[in-house]
């Protein structure tokens, strides 16, 4: 079955819509020639229902690590070296509760997560497509403490300054992609505080030579 790809099939809803939107009547002159006046871009293929005809796990999860002494707190979402896909971290919220300090972000390697991590498990998933009876994407969530700060082995591409038991802060430098083997942290950058955040996102398996340097 041919796909039909304009959307101006629908242009009778989207001129009602219009008219409703801004208050006009049918009357009234303006909203007749609604194909010739707007250059209309929806993008139904990229809404979250449909996610599996796209090959896409929607994944979230919450994840509270509380403060550990003399170590910085982390939170980590790792995409296993093994896991043949792309991980979308698309949107991700952060506050502490122990005191006012700054929280730092960016990418580093599944290996140095891994070495200070206190637990990990899959990431919960958004629909219950795939993952049997817990529902856990490949995608990992992990928490720890380090004796000290992820440093030359991350790429580091935000900072934000949080107060004590503020509302959680929404993220910028999202979305990000993360290959197989990539891990995204956030981290307090003062020992013995927590850190705990709200994270989402997606992954898809890898396309052929999709990896390649």
């Amino acid at each position: 079955m041919g796909q039909i790809h304009n959307e101006l099939r629908h242009a009778g809803a989207i001129q009602r819509a219009l008219q409703i939107a801004l208050g006009i009547t049918d009357g009234e002159a303006g909203l007749e020639r609604v194909s010739e006046t707007l250059s209309l871009n929806l993008d139904l293929w990229s809404r979250p229902e449909w996610a599996a005809p796209r090959d896409e796990l929607l994944w979230a999860d919450f994840l509270l690590q509380s403060k550990v002494a003399l170590e910085f707190g982390f939170i980590a979402i790792i995409n296993p070296s093994t896991s043949g896909s792309l991980s979308i971290v698309e949107d991700a919220t952060v506050r502490t509760r122990d005191a006012s300090g700054n929280v730092q972000m960016g990418i580093t390697t599944e290996a140095a997560v891994v070495a200070a991590q206190d637990a990990a498990a899959g990431c919960t998933t958004r629909d219950r497509r795939r993952g049997g009876s817990s529902f856990q994407a490949r995608t990992l969530i992990a928490r720890g403490g380090a004796a000290a700060i992820f440093g030359a082995a991350a790429t580091y591409l935000e900072v934000v300054g949080i107060a004590s038991s503020t509302t959680m802060q929404p993220l910028i430098c999202l979305p990000i992609v993360l290959r197989p083997g990539d891990a995204y942290f956030i981290e307090h950058t003062v020992v013995n505080l927590d850190v705990e955040a709200n994270i989402r996102g997606y992954e898809r398996l890898c396309m052929p030579l999709e990896l390649r340097a």
